[in-house]
């Protein structure tokens, strides 16, 4: 507990700041990014019990974001400006064998991560338009990479026309 002489130096009462971060600036942990009025977050009772409402921010934590601790994501204590590119945090798995790109949001959700909802142009075989094969996920037709597949999974040859 805080006796009066700490924040009221030589007992001078008048003019004494009532903010939190007239006194606590030294112990911003945030550096400033996030303003001077502590309260928006903290609650001097319970400093800890952090009421952040990230959906306010620029990136609303959906789906298995949402359970991740904020120390995960913001270990070097950068609030502010940290890139919210999938990338960033998350590594472009072998499977996609470096040819699909960054845009992970094209085929995946926070919500539904797995199975990937191919939203692309897909190359076509032959003479068809393209492939359709319906809700068929990208592991059927390619269960290692990207850069191979298979049509046995479904056809008795690679070739599809062949039933």
């Amino acid at each position: 507990m805080f006796r009066c002489a700490q924040c009221h130096v030589n007992n001078v009462f008048k003019g004494t700041p009532s903010d939190c971060y007239s006194c606590h600036k030294q112990n911003d942990t945030h550096k400033g990014q996030f303003g001077t009025d502590c309260s928006a977050c903290h609650k001097a009772t319970s400093w800890n019990d952090v009421t952040f409402d990230h959906n306010k921010s620029q990136f609303p934590l959906t789906g298995a974001h949402a359970n991740v601790a904020c120390a995960k994501c913001h270990s070097s204590g950068q609030f502010k400006g940290l890139s919210t590119a999938c990338v960033s945090c998350h590594q472009d798995p072998a499977f996609h064998a470096g040819v699909l790109g960054t845009d992970c949001a094209s085929c995946h959700s926070t919500t539904a991560w797995s199975p990937a909802q191919f939203n692309r142009s897909h190359p076509s075989f032959g003479e068809e338009g393209g492939v359709n094969h319906g809700g068929a996920t990208c592991r059927t037709c390619h269960p290692n990479t990207v850069t191979t597949f298979t049509c046995l999974a479904c056809h008795s040859s690679n070739n599809p026309r062949s039933n």
